[in-house]
């Protein structure tokens, strides 16, 4: 799914929008030029971030399109505003200094190797966001992250194992899969402000 910008700026102020909602009582609502956006099925993911030092603040989302745009972008903002185990709930004073993004994700490809040791080379650092899963344990991170805190391509394995509540070295295991997939960003430059299709190299 590829969306030109004004589609993504419009997903992150629908996103604002619904967790201001949450205070306010009124929920947003689709336009008629963007409810055959809304009814498209994709993963996302929305990370809500300090500011002005961009910290994480939450964070949620869907690696597959189980249900329409609208109704998981909904979802997402209301969990990463206020029940990400990781935070305190959101308060409406923060909102005026926390920076919205909005990824829309590709559909996740199993990445095959004959040794573990081939991951590394097949991960494109500031392309590729990384799943882990082994057994009922799934872990992932966006594209963006591995350039936010400066990790080479094993160094970002671990970090996704570690996600997934498993050791750093599982990437190592015979029965892990590990999936790669690639995003659209769409964020804030500051809070309410101007959005941009943000790019990582």
């Amino acid at each position: 799914m590829n969306l030109t910008l004004k589609e993504g700026r419009f997903l992150v102020r629908f996103a604002r929008e619904e967790i201001k909602a949450h205070f306010e009582g009124k929920e947003p609502e689709i336009p008629e030029s963007m409810e055959e956006l809304m009814s498209r099925k994709s993963g996302i993911f929305i990370k809500l971030n300090r500011y002005p030092n961009h910290s994480l603040r939450g964070c949620f989302g869907y690696t597959e399109g189980i249900m329409p745009l609208g109704s998981a972008l909904r979802d997402i903002s209301i969990y990463a505003a206020f029940r990400d185990p990781r935070f305190h709930p959101l308060r409406k004073s923060e909102l005026k200094t926390t920076v919205i993004e909005v990824s829309i994700l590709s559909e996740p490809e199993l990445i095959h190797v004959d040794n573990p040791e081939e991951y590394p080379r097949k991960i494109k650092i500031g392309r590729d966001g990384l799943i882990a899963e082994k057994d009922s344990l799934k872990g992932v991170l966006l594209p963006q992250m591995p350039i936010e805190f400066k990790w080479n391509s094993r160094e970002f394995l671990s970090h996704t194992c570690m996600t997934a509540g498993l050791d750093p070295d599982a990437w190592h295991y015979p029965d892990i899969k590990i999936y790669k997939f690639n995003a659209q960003i769409f964020a804030e430059e500051e809070p309410e402000g101007k959005i941009i299709r943000r790019k990582l190299r």
